[in-house]
């Protein structure tokens, strides 16, 4: 009895289960990449949030610190969030222009990151408050200036980065009172 019910049901899940995993990859849309860069593309990366400014430039495999002087960080912090930067998909465009940007944490107070290129012009990009359920984040390409959303891996490496810098390495704060 116990086999028959065992083969009924490896019946039913045979029958049940999806085809292949390509089948239900292709019924979900490609999301475009926000930026169409790649790690090996940038040189240096300029992280501004208010007054507190932290900068990095490549050295061989690695990422020496400019900004502050005499700081050091690890190597795969700065990787990190570079590659959750290049890798992170556009989740949805909320506005393609737009003069109400404060209502997206885009305006003045911002955070900036800035990537310098081996070749080509920096790529600016501002990184404003999360959407209302706090899931992903709000971003503006200064080329484009239209307003899309963004994964939160983005801001939390960011986060970590500044978390990761002794303290009094960097000013303690900004305007709005956000720390780290």
């Amino acid at each position: 009895m116990l086999y028959a019910v065992l083969a009924m049901l490896a019946a039913l899940y045979a029958r049940e289960r999806p085809a292949s995993t390509e089948e239900t990859d292709r019924s979900r849309p490609q999301r475009p990449r926000f930026l169409q860069l790649t790690g090996d593309d940038v040189t240096a990366i300029r992280l501004a949030r208010g007054a507190r400014i932290i900068s990095v430039r490549r050295a061989g495999t690695g990422w020496r610190v400019e900004e502050p002087a005499g700081v050091e960080l690890p190597n795969d912090l700065v990787t990190g969030f570079l590659q959750a930067l290049l890798t992170t998909e556009e989740i949805d465009h909320i506005a393609t222009t737009t003069h109400d940007l404060a209502s997206f944490g885009l305006a003045d107070e911002a955070d900036r990151v800035e990537l310098t290129l081996a070749s080509g012009p920096t790529v600016t990009v501002a990184l404003g408050g999360t959407n209302p359920t706090g899931t992903a984040l709000y971003a503006r390409r200064e080329t484009d200036g239209g307003v899309v959303l963004i994964g939160r891996q983005v801001r939390d490496y960011q986060d970590m980065i500044y978390g990761a810098l002794p303290r009094g390495s960097v000013p303690a704060g900004t305007t709005d009172g956000r720390i780290g």
